[in-house]
Order: structure tokens, then sequence, then C-alpha cells
């Protein structure tokens, strides 16, 4: 093979792995479709509303009223007055009156004993050491007597009768108490029954105005998106809007009313949010935090909108603290 040849067929060679390389890479290297969130603000988010690609929103039926929101500020008013169980107070055990014991009459008090030590005499010397009788000895020491005084002990029929006082005490005591927690919990269950049936009232009541309301609004209106005509339709960006801004609540802990945080979304064909990232973090942790969460709670969202290629999207949105809800 001449040099020629080589090099022809390395070049060839070369061509042919960079085409290849290329092949294989290029969906890698195409950059993804990004979508800042800049959209007319939707308020209105119904079941039946065509999402689009577009900027406008239009469409709706002259003849419909909006939805009523998800959470009302109040309920229906119903005449029935809930009574809350009644204050739980102690209750005062009665006193019981121990019968007094038996009279026993005081013992009588033993002899006072002196318990003075009795001292021998003490022996007089003789004036004279000749008037001594070397025959005498000394008397011997006497020693002290002590009396010792005994416990005084109850009889028989006297320690049981005041065994049998004492039982009767606690019987009466015990008997009392059982009585008055009787009483206690026959009043604690008699308040939650009145309790209960005034909650099923203050139910039936409200189911019973709601129904005649939802007939009412059916016979007269019909519940859609209002408009001068035809299919409602409005972005997909402002339906993304709507739909985090309903569920996305100022944290609690917060002590300031303004900051914007940026979020990144990356969403399937499906509606399926595969990944999401801060891009503009407003400096307060809170703040970001509570983005960070509402962001990963919802996950599943509506389908791009119909003729989108799009394999998946990715869209930038604001989170501005100003418009969120309060808990």
């Amino acid at each position: 093979m001449t040099a020629n040849s080589q090099t022809c067929l390395a070049a060839s060679t070369g061509i042919h792995v960079a085409a290849f390389a290329l092949l294989l890479f290029a969906p890698a290297l195409v950059p993804r479709k990004s979508h800042d969130l800049v959209s007319p603000e939707l308020t209105i988010l119904s079941p039946d509303i065509k999402l689009t690609d577009g900027n406008t929103i239009g469409g709706g039926a002259p003849d419909v009223r909006p939805p009523p929101p998800a959470n009302p500020a109040q309920n229906p008013s119903s005449t029935t007055q809930v009574t809350p169980p009644p204050e739980r107070k102690p209750v005062q055990q009665p006193r019981q009156e121990t019968p007094p014991p038996p009279q026993v009459p005081p013992p009588k008090a033993p002899p006072k004993v002196s318990s003075q030590k009795i001292q021998p005499e003490a022996a007089t010397a003789p004036k004279n050491a000749q008037d001594v009788d070397p025959t005498l000895r000394a008397p011997k020491p006497r020693k002290p007597i002590s009396v010792a005084q005994n416990a005084v002990k109850l009889s028989k029929s006297e320690a049981a009768a005041e065994e049998a006082a004492t039982k009767a005490a606690q019987k009466a005591a015990a008997q009392a108490e059982a009585k008055a927690a009787k009483e206690r919990a026959d009043r604690i269950a008699a308040a939650k029954e009145q309790y209960g049936r005034a909650l099923a009232e203050r139910a039936e009541a409200i189911r019973g105005a709601a129904g005649s309301l939802k007939s009412t609004l059916q016979g007269s209106m019909k519940i859609g998106v209002p408009g001068n005509g035809g299919q409602a339709y409005a972005p997909y960006t402002s339906y993304l809007q709507a739909f985090y801004k309903l569920r996305w609540k100022k944290p609690a802990t917060l002590n300031v009313d303004h900051g914007e945080v940026g979020a990144e979304i990356v969403i399937r064909r499906d509606g399926r949010v595969t990944s999401f990232r801060i891009v503009s973090p407003s400096g307060i942790r809170p703040l970001d935090d509570s983005v960070r969460e509402v962001l990963d709670r919802h996950r599943q969202l509506e389908p791009l909108p119909e003729g989108s290629d799009d394999a998946e999207r990715v869209i930038t949105m604001r989170f501005d603290l100003s418009t969120a809800a309060s808990l």
C-alpha cells in the first residue's frame, strides 16, 4: 500500500469516527428550550380550560359564573348553636365524719418511784484513832435500786373496737369516692352526647343550605370560565403561575413583606416535574425553603399544550412574597 493510500484510509477512518461521535452526542449538545414565565395572570383554574403556547387569555361563555373558591372564608350560617361541653369542675368529696373511738378509761398511773440512788451511809470517822475497833469492817456500799415502768396495753375488747371503727371509716370513704366518680362520668357522657347531637344538627343544616344553593345556581347559571364566547384558553405559563400561587403560602415565621425567589422547573410532556432548582435565591432562608417545599410537594401538573413537540420544557418562574397567601 502506497503512502497516499494510507493517508486516504486514515482520513476516511477519522471522518467516519467523527460522524459517528456527532450522531451519538448531538442530542446532548442541543440546548433545551427555556421559557421565562412572563404571561398574563390567570385568576380561575377550570378543568375545561384549554392550555396553549400563546400569550393571551380568551374565550369563555357569557352565561357562566366563576367557580367558588376552594376554601371559602365563611361557611353558611346555621341557626343551631353548638354548645361546647361544660367545664369540668373538681368534685369535692363529701367529708366523712369518723366516729369517735370508744372511750377507754385512762390507766391508773403507777406509783411514782424515786429514781434517786440510795447512797450508802458514810462511815463516821472516829474522833480518835485510839477509839477504832480493829475487829470492825467497813460496811459494803449498796447498789442503787431502779424501778422500770411498763407500757399500758389495751385489752382485747378495746383493741377490737378500735379496729372495727377504723375499718368502718375506710369503707365509708371508699363508697363516697366511688359514688362521686360515677356521677362525674355520667355528667361527662351526657355532655358529649349533647355536643354530638348539636354537631350533627349543624352539619345537616349546612348540607341543606349547600344543596339549596347548588340547585339555585344550577337552575339559574352554569359554573365555568366567563368570557365573550367560545372555548376558554390560556397560556401554559399562566396556568403554572396560578397553580403555584394557590398552593404557596407565606411562612408564618417571616416578619417581612417583600422578597422574591426565582426557580427553574423541568416539566415532562405528560406534566410530570422531573427536577427543579432555585436560580435566584432571596437571601431569606425560610422564604427559599417554602418555595422548595411547594415545588417538591406538587410534582404533577397538566400536560404540555397539544401540538407541542417538546419532550420536556424548562420554565423559569418567580415567587413574589407580596402575592403569597398567608397561613
